[in-house]
């Protein structure tokens, strides 16, 4: 994504932003409990959306390639890791 943008953009500081909450959520999972995913989840979605903001903003054909792929390996992903999520949070 900063290569399709300057690193100083709107959008490489959204992913930054991101990157830092979702590390911290990582560290806080034990603490917010099934909210952390929630979080998670949303992160993921976020970042989606964002790379298919930049994309749209400065197409090519290579990139449209590699968001379609990346796009559909990252919902396959989170399809894997809601029921895992899910297990954690039932089990005793």
């Amino acid at each position: 994504m900063v290569k399709s943008s300057s690193p100083t953009s709107r959008s490489t500081v959204v992913a930054t932003v991101l990157t830092v909450l979702s590390a911290i959520i990582l560290v806080l999972r034990g603490v917010l409990g099934l909210n952390a995913s929630y979080l998670e989840f949303l992160f993921q979605v976020s970042f989606l959306v964002l790379a298919g903001y930049s994309i749209h903003s400065n197409p090519s054909n290579v990139r449209l390639r590699v968001v379609g792929a990346v796009s559909l390996g990252t919902i396959a992903l989170l399809l894997i890791t809601i029921p895992l999520y899910g297990e954690a949070t039932v089990a005793p």
